[in-house]
């Protein structure tokens, strides 16, 4: 996990802000297969099987924490905080629980 956000932080043809985007984007999904809303084609259909196994996985509490995980790590960009150590942090924290 950490090589992966350690890659997701240091690129530079995309900005962090849009790698953010793409991640409020598959919580989106995850939303919607959670609660059993298949009707509408997901933002990211190429990962649809991946994300329907996941959405039977979790709860809206997980997604919240991780909506709300991901706005404080937003924030603090505009702080200068590491990116790779937020997105870390975060990320160990919704795989403990």
């Amino acid at each position: 996990m950490f090589a992966a956000t350690a890659q997701l932080a240091k690129r530079e043809k995309e900005s962090f802000e849009n790698i953010l985007d793409l991640f409020y984007s598959l919580l989106t999904d995850l939303l919607e297969f959670s609660q059993g809303q298949k009707q509408n084609l997901p933002r990211n259909p190429d990962l649809r099987r991946e994300l329907e196994a996941l959405g039977q996985k979790i709860n809206f509490e997980w997604i919240l924490r991780a909506t709300q995980g991901f706005d404080v790590l937003d924030s603090r960009l505009r702080r200068n905080v590491g990116r790779q150590l937020g997105l870390d942090a975060h990320l160990a924290s919704l795989a403990n629980r």
